[in-house]
């Protein structure tokens, strides 16, 4: 009984992963690599300030200030969406706030630059330097930029939301 009971559990260890990416810290050398290849429909969401987002930011981020009056309804909206979410601040603690609202709203498929914008930085890696539109909500920015608004594609029909390693 216990045989079969530890090759239950070594199929599980297997299996499971194969099944999809389940919500992770992730570092800056695999955030690079998700980005090289980003999955249908990705939203790279920078929960900093507007202030910290004008410093620089990862390629194609979404500013959402974690600390705007509606932050939480806007990420509630977003973790309705059926699209993949890498998900940083500037050190993985305001993320991390909102990485565990994602899971209790049912996202077990984000990704979590687990020490944030710094270690992106660090690492020498590109970024992005782009204004941010203070007072404007995440939603309300131009679809080009922010696809919130618009219907994105299902990552229902692919293998999963994130490249293999």
């Amino acid at each position: 009984m216990s045989r079969l009971l530890s090759l239950f559990v070594l199929l599980c260890c297997l299996l499971l992963p194969a099944a999809g990416v389940l919500a992770r810290d992730i570092g800056p050398d695999e955030a690079r690599q998700v980005l090289a290849r980003p999955p249908a429909g990705l939203v790279v969401l920078d929960i900093r300030t507007p202030e910290e987002f004008r410093d620089g930011h990862l390629p194609g981020a979404r500013n959402l200030d974690f600390f705007a009056p509606d932050f939480r309804q806007q990420l509630e909206a977003l973790a309705r969406k059926d699209v993949p979410i890498l998900l940083y601040c500037r050190s993985g603690n305001r993320s991390g706030q909102a990485m565990r609202l994602l899971r209790q709203w049912g996202r077990d498929d984000v990704l979590h630059l687990a020490d944030g914008f710094r270690s992106w930085r660090a690492a020498g890696l590109p970024e992005e330097q782009r204004p941010a539109r203070p007072g404007r909500a995440l939603s309300s920015m131009d679809t080009a930029l922010c696809p919130l608004s618009s219907p994105l594609p299902s990552m229902a029909s692919s293998a999963g939301p994130w490249p293999r390693a």
